[in-house]
């Protein structure tokens, strides 16, 4: 008995060991479980926290990446506005070149014309001068007749024909008048008292003013002297 007793001593001691380390296994095993929970806990915020900053830093990161594009966005559009001021500008100053040009050409032009001008008033002022001149001496030729016929034929009328006697007695005695008026008292056609009053007036037996239309025909003063002598 006392055998079975000094073996059953060990066995419970041993038992009694083995309980007492298990419980504190067990204890410990609770305590790092506890500190687990308590480090997974304090993890799990560490890591929501670090989270949270992330979206935070995502947030932000994407509003700058909005901006930033934003801004691309806005520099694109101003190099498209800049090359279209641009392109205006230059197609401004192609313009105004162009115009500068013409304009220059066009004064070259006006000043070419404006010589021209003046050369056409110079011909103008010298072919007025001739045709003054020319009127004047005209004028001149036909008022004052031609004198063919040597003077001793210009005071006889034995070769004038009894017409022309007649237009000089018409004259001599009523004065002045027109062709068409001696025509009506000779009874001639126009054509033919035309052509006799230019011949009596190209002889020198009558004189013509040419300042009115029709002439004017009247007796020369020197038919006159003779007549009265």
């Amino acid at each position: 008995m006392y055998e079975n007793l000094t073996l059953l001593i060990p066995s419970l001691f041993f038992i009694v060991i083995m309980i007492i380390l298990t419980y504190k296994y067990y204890d410990k095993v609770l305590n790092s479980t506890k500190e687990y929970d308590v480090a997974k806990q304090l993890v799990s915020n560490i890591v929501l926290t670090f989270r949270k900053r992330i979206d935070d830093q995502n947030e932000k990161l994407d509003s700058t990446l909005y901006d930033v594009e934003e801004l691309q966005s806005s520099i694109e559009k101003s190099k498209i506005q800049e090359k279209y001021f641009q392109d205006k500008i230059n197609n401004l100053i192609k313009g105004m070149t162009s115009a500068f040009i013409i304009n220059k050409k066009l004064v070259d032009k006006l000043i070419d014309i404006n010589i021209k001008i003046d050369e056409l008033k110079k011909y103008d002022e010298l072919l007025y001068n001739k045709i003054e001149s020319f009127k004047k001496e005209q004028k001149e030729s036909l008022q004052k007749p031609i004198l063919n016929l040597p003077p001793d034929r210009r005071s006889s009328f034995i070769k004038l024909t009894t017409t022309e006697r007649q237009i000089i007695r018409i004259l001599l005695s009523e004065g002045a008048k027109t062709a068409p008026n001696v025509m009506e008292e000779i009874s001639k056609t126009r054509e033919h008292t035309s052509r006799l009053m230019k011949k009596l007036w190209q002889e020198g037996y009558i004189e013509r003013d040419t300042n009115s239309i029709p002439f004017i025909y009247r007796p020369t003063k020197e038919l006159e002297k003779i007549i009265k002598v």
